[in-house]
């Protein structure tokens, strides 16, 4: 017996769905570890078992990537060179 048309393609979408959030949860897992691990105080992120979430929240790695690599400074200048190359028409 075969399924018929209405009910074949509600068989077809879901399983669809199904293949599309599981490929969404795929690529999302990564991009959240690795926020939750800049937020994790040094060392935390390669301790055993690893923790999903940190147990103290900590900015220390966005303060050393701003001081130490001024990107601050270097955010500012990509904006005034954006800003003076889209100034212009060629």
């Amino acid at each position: 017996m075969t399924a018929s048309g209405p009910m074949r393609r509600a068989v077809e979408n879901a399983l669809l769905h199904l293949t599309l959030a599981s490929m969404a949860f795929l690529t999302l897992v990564p991009l959240l570890w690795m926020l939750s691990a800049s937020l994790m105080p040094a060392g935390e992120a390669s301790s055993l078992p690893p923790r999903l979430l940190p147990a103290s929240l900590t900015l220390e790695h966005y303060r050393e990537l701003f001081t130490r690599l001024h990107l601050a400074r270097t955010v500012a200048n990509s904006l005034r060179h954006r800003a003076r190359c889209s100034g212009t028409n060629r």
